[in-house]
């Protein structure tokens, strides 16, 4: 069992210990898990998206993740895209403004 280890500057690392506390760690999920709610219905009003209150949307737009958020931030994207001029003039005026705010800050001793 000593041949298995593996000795690293900072430990050492023993393929056997390694798959005995995965093992224990899967029991105390399981144990933990068996605690659990026993009344969980599938394909009940339970298995749906909690959307804060309001009622879920039926069909979720967009062929991937990205289709998904452009969708829902459709009005954050609207006011950068009025925003996004191309002109690296525009970038270094935000950019030197930034800094003059984070810059007064710090000098100010940071906000109350």
């Amino acid at each position: 069992m000593i041949g298995l280890t593996l000795r690293t500057g900072a430990g050492f690392w023993n393929p056997v210990i390694l798959s005995f506390s995965l093992i224990v760690v899967i029991c105390l999920v399981y144990f933990v898990r068996s605690f659990g709610e026993k009344k969980y219905k599938k394909g009940t009003e339970q298995t749906d998206p909690f959307f804060s209150g309001a009622p879920a949307p039926q069909k979720v737009g967009g062929g991937n993740i990205y289709g998904i958020f452009f969708t829902y931030m459709d009005e954050y994207y609207v006011l950068l895209k009025r925003m996004h001029t191309g002109v690296i003039n525009d970038y270094v005026y935000w950019f030197v403004l930034t800094l003059t705010i984070v810059l007064v800050v710090l000098a100010l001793g940071g906000l109350p």
